[in-house]
């Protein structure tokens, strides 16, 4: 029986040898799209690459459209996808559609680019990150909450948007966008920055400048105020905000509060 069968296949073969080669090599392609994926996700899992970009804001931003996995499962469905590609391109070479493959192959040909674009924001995510904490990290010393919290957390934010737009502006080059279009966006980003910035500076400002008043009408350490609701003593007036300790616990209070909400000196 089992002859008969193997000699029915070899004559069905032999009759359309072209159509068994174009399903053999789609079979192929996809079998190996499906391994090349479980291979990369296996691989980031080992090397613990899964973890650190789950805790990367690439992950966030993916989320937000609507992407499940993360930036090395992205990598995968690419890399797969340009498996699949390939294998389309080569089966319909061999049944004569040369046209339909041309095109299969034109988006072969661009595919590494892409990947090659979401490795260099995927790194330059991971550094980003990287660098804002650490300069977090050399600005606040072993003072986790010092007066500079602001200028720590600016600087570190900056820090990290100029390495997004470094990261960016490479892969749209990597993806030939035309310079012109670059130079604008990269514009646009320094804006966008420039803004964020501004803001910040905007409630950093009246903090520094209600210090220097606090000084001045002769408030200092070990006074007993009460503001924004904490009532106890003056440890230290910084220059953005005062450190008070109540029967509980220590306050950080920015300056611009002693101003807004009216202090009273116990």
């Amino acid at each position: 029986m089992g002859f008969i069968v193997q000699q029915m296949l070899a004559d069905i073969y032999y009759t359309n040898p072209v159509f068994f080669n174009f399903i053999g090599i789609l079979f192929l392609g996809h079998i190996g799209g499906i391994l090349i994926k479980h291979t990369i996700l296996r691989l980031s899992k080992i090397t613990g690459m899964d973890d650190i970009m789950r805790s990367s804001k690439i992950h966030i931003v993916l989320k937000e459209i609507g992407y499940r996995g993360t930036a090395i499962t992205l990598i995968a469905d690419i890399t797969r996808l340009f498996v699949y590609l390939l294998a389309l391109s080569s089966a319909f070479e061999i049944i004569g559609l040369k046209d339909i493959s041309a095109i299969f192959s034109a988006i072969v040909r661009y595919l590494p680019n892409i990947v090659i674009a979401v490795i260099i924001i995927v790194i330059g995510s991971f550094v980003a990150d990287l660098f804002g904490k650490i300069v977090s990290e050399l600005l606040h010393g072993k003072h986790k909450k010092s007066e500079l919290e602001g200028i720590v957390s600016l600087t570190s934010t900056f820090t990290s948007i100029m390495l997004y737009i470094v990261a960016i502006i490479i892969a749209l080059k990597v993806l030939g966008v035309d310079p012109t279009a670059i130079t604008v966006l990269m514009g646009i980003l320094l804006l966008t920055a420039s803004a964020l910035v501004v803001l910040s500076l905007k409630d950093l400002a009246p903090n520094f400048m209600a210090g220097i008043y606090m000084k001045n009408i002769g408030l200092k350490d070990k006074d007993k105020v009460v503001v924004s609701g904490v009532s106890g003593e003056i440890i230290d007036i910084g220059t953005f905000s005062t450190e008070i300790r109540s029967t509980r616990k220590n306050h950080i209070i920015p300056n611009n509060n002693f101003l807004k909400d009216n202090f009273e000196k116990v």
